[in-house]
């Protein structure tokens, strides 16, 4: 039996929904509970789905990992998108080829590497 990584989050949430799904070191060690991250996933999905991602858009996610890649990860998964996860660190000419190449017309980025993406 095979599970959908989206349906695994929604389960969880109904069944763990004040329990911690995340925690967050250095930052005061903040814990997001399994709510509050399924509440932000839904906002991303509304958001992703509102500015034209269906099932098999592929999407760039280019981010630090953290909380937002998580959210990011599991809104473009259940809006129906392809993720193309890529490293921030990519250098910019591959970033230009994949973006190309994967004909990726949504890149979820964080406020620090919008600039990134300006270029392409």
């Amino acid at each position: 039996m095979y599970q959908v990584i989206s349906d695994v989050l929604e389960r969880s949430a109904k069944q763990f929904a004040n329990r911690d799904a995340l925690c967050v070191a250095g930052a005061g060690d903040k814990a997001i509970s399994y709510s509050q991250l399924q509440t932000s996933v839904h906002h991303g999905i509304d958001f992703l789905r509102k500015n034209g991602v269906e099932r098999g858009t592929p999407v760039i996610l280019l981010s630090e990992s953290g909380p937002q890649w998580l959210t990011m990860f599991f809104a473009i998964v259940g809006a129906g998108g392809v993720v193309i996860p890529l490293m921030e660190s990519i250098p910019q000419p591959n970033l230009q080829f994949i973006a190309g190449f994967s004909k990726a017309q949504v890149v979820l980025t964080s406020e620090r590497l919008v600039l990134r993406q300006e270029s392409f």
